[in-house]
């Protein structure tokens, strides 16, 4: 049963690892590609369209930006502006976006893509960190721990430069953190002021995944025209799923990631979804690749029965 309201799933793949320390998540749309995700989406029902790849030069740094809190500010923002209208015209056309990274920086393209169209969406984040730092909070300058924030309004403007100023940032209210185990503590500090709402690996312990999810998807469809997911790749426990660049122990089971990807299905409000920080230098045989295929039919409405 296809819970997904368009019968057509645009693929749009960003090749782009610049927003991270490790290379190599550049090479993830093709990982998945290659584990055969436009056959498989077809078997749901689905007609799948592949838009092709978003590419940058991957020997480039950015000579323009030379800010070592924003590392490579110019060329990923042209790359996320470039997201954000391959997003709205998957979604004029009526089509369903899967977008494929990249590292997570990208997820500023695709949300506010999204956003553009609806103006009032909500977002469920599935990651181990929290990705709200900005230029004075980063540790590092990676612009893939910033992007959240950028979402929300809380980060670097530069990452978000091509939204006009009619469309809002994402309301953090209806923002939801999941899976949440590595978490700097000024960016905790944002967080908690922002009002976003934050599951860590100790909630899912205490609570279940279903407990968890149900209000996640509460707080997401809260007054909302529906949501965007964005999943990261490490979420899940490295062991199950060793093709990541920033991997934290104790993340996700298998079974706990394809049921918070069903449970996002059943609820009829997803909108938009990406997959972000696949890493196939760091796999094992593409079992990251295989996986994030799989977490993509889930998404898209995929039972076992």
């Amino acid at each position: 049963m296809n819970h997904v309201h368009s019968r057509i799933v645009d693929i749009i793949g960003v090749q782009i690892d610049l927003g991270a320390s490790r290379r190599g998540v550049d090479m993830g749309p093709s990982a998945i590609r290659y584990a055969d995700i436009i056959e498989k989406i077809e078997t749901l029902g689905y007609k799948c369209l592949d838009k092709g790849d978003i590419t940058t030069n991957p020997l480039s740094t950015d000579t323009q930006s030379l800010n070592p809190r924003l590392k490579n500010i110019h060329i990923i923002t042209k790359a996320n502006e470039e997201l954000y209208e391959k997003v709205r015209a998957s979604l004029l056309d009526g089509h369903f976006p899967l977008v494929l990274g990249g590292d997570h920086s990208i997820a500023v393209g695709s949300v506010l893509g999204v956003q553009s169209i609806y103006k009032n969406i909500g977002l469920i984040w599935i990651d181990a960190h929290g990705d709200f730092n900005n230029e004075k909070t980063t540790p590092s300058g990676n612009l893939h721990g910033m992007s959240l924030s950028a979402i929300t309004g809380y980060g670097p403007k530069e990452m978000a430069i091509f939204k006009p100023d009619s469309i809002p940032f994402v309301n953090p209210n209806n923002t939801v953190l999941i899976g949440i185990r590595s978490i700097d503590h000024e960016e905790k500090e944002m967080l908690k002021k922002s009002g976003a709402h934050v599951f860590t690996m100790a909630d899912i312990d205490k609570y279940g995944m279903k407990s968890v999810m149900k209000m996640a998807l509460d707080i997401a469809s809260d007054g909302t025209k529906g949501f965007h997911a964005s999943f990261d790749m490490d979420a899940i426990t490295p062991n199950e799923a060793p093709g990541v660049g920033t991997p934290v122990y104790g993340g996700l089971t298998i079974r706990e990631a394809h049921l918070t990807a069903e449970m996002i299905a059943e609820s009829n409000h997803l909108l938009s979804a990406e997959i972000v920080e696949l890493n196939p230098i760091l796999d094992d045989k593409n079992r990251t690749g295989e996986l994030a295929v799989q977490l993509s039919l889930s998404f898209l409405g995929k039972t076992i029965y």
